[in-house]
């Protein structure tokens, strides 16, 4: 194929062993402290446990080693290690684990094999073949979500490269906004670019998430007496929504924090009935894994946290000085993954919530960074200027957010609303009515939040993603939803079979809207291929066969792995041509294939200084995480163009020259040993610079104008013009 790049295979021996190891210790690790811990739980329950534990020892060791530059490969396979060899520290233990996982695995295949059986069987297996569809995209397509490019992988790529917790330093939203963050799940996919140094596996590292979101929703179900049956089938609707399953091939934080979300109300109801202190362990490290993932989780998180003090100063099984060191304990395994970027925030800025900004009955306790200023001002000025306005923004909103497309809820956001109070009602059954209080609760907080004054902005400008927002919402409403599945037969069976309808038209809606592959030739052909499949008539015999034994399991599942690997081995030869003709989840304007070809040499280690100037509406154009390199071997930055180093506000072009001082600038290129200055449009000062001083900058590629030059270095003597 002409796009092809001959390169190299995308990964080594060497490199595929570590992440073997490295994933496969870390994921046995966690089921083993499950399983011993958990040996009466059912197998949903102990999956959940694992990925929270998972999650909170990937936090704890990545503290951990970063703190002494320790983040690689191999001192993490070392600290796993560690982990497991602690956890199973006898042949008694390891049989105990084994025997459980054997157990967990036909659990699995035999609901599976169900699923296979029911009516909704085409439903089921549709959505494992768009499922297995994402995994080949993961595979095949590098990063190329808006967020991924912009800000999450930029700060995972350079821990990464730095083997510690660093941070680029870059003028506008980058380091006014994005850089304060919480940052818990890109600490998940610095562990999935750590083995291979670069971004081979990162678009796989929401599916773990996507996996434990659907079983911890399940067993929400039926701790809630829901019948498994319909547990499951309320699962797929959730999992597989276009505001949650739009995101799975991106890196975008919104699937971890929605799984830790469902997994904490999972765990919350079994402790409200029975307080366990493993369960409460678990429960801890949910909340403190989510609060320390994303800002507006802080809310709901402390609801949690009520609700578990509450639970476990009403148990009377600990007294005295046990009870004070079990609460420690609580403590530091909740603070542990949330107070660091707290911490953090307040150290740089006096603000633990900074760029967010607290204000309590007219008093401004915290202040806004200048960045959500700028967008509350503005939003709210467009907002409120004409009732006409207020409307258009409604409308515009209440129009995306229930688009079936990648970025709503779908059609089937209305019929949950129309049918909610069928749910309602039932929940007034004894042991459902702590899930009515804490869901009531935990609506008012998150719609009086979200819809707030503050986030007027939010809504009138990033309307088409907002729903990601709300998924724990959404997940709420639709257990409530899954208690009307068990009413009698007809009403029942016809809700079922509407809301199946509706996922089906939204789980084929969304194929052609949320991702392109970069041929209007392939692309329908690939989107069209699991819908194709379902009329394959020995298809659900087959499907329900391979679930009876686990080896034809084993197979199937080895089959497919080594079509995955097949497809890794290959990628990076794809790698600029998808960069430059495909995206994800939103058009952008892409990069030059040929600005990638110049930059992205793994042999070759580059000093890349990167610019561009003001786009849209609040500048969120520095797409710069594909100039790292396919090996993350490009060190990336930017140079101040001030006299003193400041980062200058590139919001206001026209007041940029005045501020800008090329003589200054240079010497930076010079300090900081600059091979290549690379300025993306729309073109900053930078540019004219550069442009005008052919002895300093050499032009490396051949568009009009050029946008990558070779930095020729001024031998301590600043020639040319600086106008």
């Amino acid at each position: 194929m002409a796009f092809l790049s001959n390169l190299s295979p995308a990964f080594t021996i060497k490199e595929a062993i570590f992440a073997v190891s490295l994933f496969g210790v870390s994921t046995f690790s966690s089921y083993a402290l499950s399983a011993r811990f958990l040996g009466n739980s059912n197998s949903a329950f102990r999956f959940v446990a694992t990925g929270i534990i998972w999650h909170w020892l990937m936090i704890g060791l990545f503290f951990f080693l970063s703190t002494f530059g320790l983040f690689m490969p191999l001192y993490g396979l070392l600290g796993w290690t560690i982990v497991l060899f602690a956890t199973i520290n006898n042949f008694e233990n390891f049989r105990f684990v084994c025997n459980k996982l054997l157990s967990d695995i036909r659990n699995f295949l035999s609901r599976l094999g169900q699923a296979f059986e029911s009516e909704n069987h085409l439903l089921w297996i549709a959505g494992i073949f768009i499922l297995i569809l994402a995994a080949f995209r993961a595979a095949l397509v590098p990063p190329i979500s808006w967020d991924s490019m912009l800000y999450h992988l930029v700060v995972a790529g350079k821990w990464v490269q730095d083997g510690a917790l660093t941070y680029l330093s870059a003028p506008g939203d980058f380091s006014d906004n994005h850089i304060f963050y919480p940052f818990n799940v890109e600490i998940i996919f610095a562990w999935f670019m750590s083995p291979f140094h670069g971004d081979l596996m990162v678009n796989f590292a929401n599916f773990p998430a996507f996996f434990i979101a659907f079983s911890a929703f399940y067993q929400t179900g039926k701790l809630l007496g829901v019948r498994p049956k319909n547990s499951a089938i309320a699962g797929f609707l959730l999992v597989f929504n276009p505001s949650i399953f739009s995101f799975i091939n991106t890196s975008y934080v919104d699937i971890w924090v929605t799984s830790q979300q469902i997994a904490s109300l999972m765990l919350l109801i079994s402790i409200w009935r029975k307080f366990n202190v493993f369960e409460a362990f678990l429960l801890s490290g949910s909340l403190g894994c989510a609060f320390g993932s994303k800002l507006p989780t802080i809310p709901i998180a402390c609801l949690g946290l009520a609700v578990l003090l509450f639970c476990f100063l009403k148990n009377s099984e600990f007294n005295g000085w046990k009870k004070f060191k079990l609460l420690f304990l609580l403590s530091f395994v909740f603070l542990l993954p949330a107070s660091p970027w707290y911490i953090r925030n307040f150290i740089w800025t006096g603000s633990p919530i900074y760029p967010m900004g607290l204000k309590v009955m007219g008093t401004q306790i915290f202040p806004k960074s200048k960045f959500q200023e700028w967008c509350f001002f503005h939003g709210k000025t467009w907002y409120f200027q004409t009732f006409l306005n207020q409307q258009r923004a409604e409308y515009r909103f209440w129009k995306t957010i229930s688009s079936p497309s990648f970025n709503g809820f779908g059609p089937i956001a209305f019929f949950i609303l129309a049918y909610l109070p069928l749910g309602f009602f039932s929940t007034l059954r004894s042991e459902r009515r702590f899930f009515l209080a804490y869901s009531l609760a935990c609506f008012l907080v998150s719609i009086s939040g979200l819809f707030s004054e503050d986030f007027t902005y939010f809504r009138f400008l990033w309307g088409d993603s907002y729903a990601r927002m709300l998924t724990f919402t959404f997940a709420l409403t639709l257990l409530y939803i899954s208690f009307a599945f068990d009413y009698g037969f007809y009403l029942g069976k016809g809700l079922q079979i509407v809301f199946s309808l509706l996922m089906a038209f939204t789980l084929f809606y969304q194929l052609p809207h949320g991702w392109f592959l970069g041929d209007s030739e392939i692309n329908p052909i690939i989107q069209t291929l699991p819908i194709v499949l379902l009329f394959i008539p020995s298809l659900p015999w087959f499907l329900q066969k391979i679930t009876q034994r686990i080896w034809k399991f084993g197979i199937s599942l080895i089959i497919l792995l080594c079509l995955l690997t097949g497809i890794l081995l290959i990628k990076n030869d794809f790698r600029f041509w998808l960069y430059s003709h495909a995206f994800e989840l939103h058009y952008f304007s892409p990069p030059r294939m040929e600005h990638l070809e110049i930059c992205d040499k793994p042999t070759e280690q580059k000093r890349i200084a990167f610019s561009a100037g003001w786009e849209g509406k609040v500048g969120d154009n520095w797409l710069w995480y594909p100039l790292m390199g396919m090996k993350l071997q490009n060190s990336l930055c930017y140079i101040p163009t001030s006299p003193f180093g400041e980062k200058v506000d590139y919001s206001s072009p026209e007041k940029i020259p005045e501020k800008a001082d090329f003589k200054s600038w240079t010497k930076r290129l010079e300090e900081q040993k600059i091979d290549i200055v690379v300025l993306y449009n729309p073109l900053p000062v930078e540019h004219k610079w550069v442009s005008s001083n052919p002895s300093l900058f050499k032009p490396l590629d051949q568009g009009s104008p050029h946008q990558v030059f070779q930095f020729l270095g001024t031998n301590n003597t600043i020639i040319g013009k600086h106008e």
